[in-house]
C-alpha cells in the first residue's frame, strides 16, 4: 500500500487517536490496566522506508518502487513494554514506527505483532481477524475440505490448568488449588486483576474471571469500580491462618 503525508496523518489519527483509545477503554472497563502506546513512544519501534520490489517477467530485472511513508521494522526496543508489564499494565501498541529522522512510518500490524512477540519472548502470539474475514476462511474450508469441529480445542483454551470453568466454586474450603495460588499472587503483588491471574497461573480468561469473582464474594478484594484498581482487603496474616504459608 502507498502512504503519502496526508494519508499518514489519517493513519495516526485513526490508529492512535481512535482505535487505540477505544481498546484501552474496553480493557479498563473489564478490570484490566490498559495503557496506550505507539511505536514512536521512546523509539519503541525504529523503522526505515520500505521499497517494493517487482520483477519484470520479460527482462527478469528487479524494479524498486517507492511506497511513500510505508516502513519496515529495523529495531524494537522492548524496555518500555517490559516496564509496563512488570507493573501489570496491558500495553496496546499502534503499529506505526519512527525513522532515524523522526518521520512517522506506516507498518504492517501483523509484522509488528510478530516482531514484538519475538522480542519479549512471548509464550503465545494470537492474531485476531474480523468476523467477516473469519467467515470467509470457514467458507473456504467447507467448500474445499472436509471440516469438523474439535471441541477439545475450546476445552484446552478455557482450561489450561485448574479444571473446568463450568459450575459454581462453592465455599472457600471447596475451591481448587489454583484459586488459592491466585490469591497468594494477589496478596504478594498487592493488586488484583484478571490479567495478573492469567499470567501468574497460566489459565484462560474465563477461569481467571471466576477466581476474581470468588475473591470479591469472599471479601478478599474490593468490588469492581470501573477503571479504578481493585484493593486487596485480605492481610497476609489472615491468608496464612486460613490457607497456610504465603
Amino acid at each position: 500500500r502507498v502512504t503519502d503525508e496526508e494519508t499518514i496523518d489519517i493513519v495516526k489519527m485513526v490508529l492512535v487517536g481512535v482505535i487505540n483509545i477505544n481498546i484501552v477503554s474496553q480493557i479498563c472497563l473489564h478490570d484490566g490496566k490498559g495503557v496506550g502506546l505507539s511505536g514512536k513512544d521512546n523509539k519503541l519501534i525504529q523503522a526505515c522506508k520500505k521499497l517494493h520490489k517487482i520483477k519484470d517477467e520479460e527482462t527478469g530485472e528487479i524494479e524498486e518502487r517507492d511506497l511513500g511513508l510505508v516502513g519496515e521494522i529495523k529495531k524494537i526496543n522492548p524496555e518500555l513494554i517490559e516496564l509496563y508489564v512488570q507493573n501489570d499494565f496491558i500495553p496496546v501498541i499502534s503499529p506505526i514506527g519512527v525513522a532515524d529522522d523522526g518521520t512517522t512510518l506506516n507498518l504492517n500490524a501483523d509484522t509488528v505483532a510478530g516482531g514484538l512477540a519475538s522480542e519479549v519472548n512471548a509464550e503465545k502470539l494470537i492474531i485476531f481477524i474480523s468476523s467477516e474475514d473469519s467467515q470467509k476462511v470457514v467458507n473456504f474450508i467447507k467448500n474445499n475440505n472436509e471440516a469438523y469441529y474439535d471441541e477439545s480445542a475450546t476445552a484446552y483454551i478455557n482450561n489450561v490448568r485448574g479444571g473446568s470453568d463450568n459450575g459454581s466454586y462453592g465455599s472457600s474450603d471447596e475451591v481448587e488449588a489454583v484459586y488459592i495460588e491466585a490469591l497468594r499472587y494477589v496478596i504478594l503483588s498487592n493488586s488484583a486483576s484478571i490479567s495478573l491471574i492469567q499470567r501468574k497461573c497460566s489459565i484462560g480468561y474465563n477461569k481467571a474471571g471466576k477466581i476474581v469473582e470468588w475473591m470479591e464474594d469472599m471479601g478478599y478484594i474490593s468490588s469492581f469500580e470501573g477503571a479504578k484498581a481493585r484493593k486487596v482487603l485480605i492481610t497476609k496474616e489472615e491468608f496464612e491462618s486460613k490457607y497456610g504459608s504465603l
